[in-house]
This record gives C-alpha cells, structure tokens and sequence, in this order.
C-alpha cells in the first residue's frame, strides 16, 4: 500500500508507513486480506491479489492474528 493507507479494525484505524510487497508461492485458495503470519517483532504478512505483502511500520501496532482478514 501507499505510505499513509489505512486499516481500519473495529473502530480502530492503523496507519500503513513502512511495507514491502513479496512473491508468494504454494498457497493455494488462501483470499486476498488474509494474515499469513504475525513474527514476534509484530511485522504482520498478508495474502494480496498478486503475491503478499510485509507490513513493517504501522501505526498504532496491529493487534492480529494468524488467519484473521483485514
């Protein structure tokens, strides 16, 4: 996403400032807005239409789950 995008989550909103886009193999019907992966540092990987993404700096820190939607 562009610097600035937003997730909102309840009525929460987190502010995307840091991420990289990843290639993706071997995960099969997984839906684009998935959670793939949350490591310890609390950067969060999610399933897009072409590939995955890395959120590395959000604003306030997501709080999620592997395999909950954004």
């Amino acid at each position: 996403p562009y610097i600035g995008a937003h997730i909102s989550i309840g009525d929460q909103i987190h502010r995307v400032w840091k991420s990289r886009k990843l290639s993706c193999e071997n995960l099969g019907n997984v839906e684009p807005g998935r959670v793939l992966e949350v490591t310890d540092e609390g950067t969060v990987m999610v399933k897009c239409g072409e590939g995955k993404i890395e959120l590395l700096s959000v604003e306030p820190p997501l709080k999620i789950r592997k395999g909950e939607c954004l």
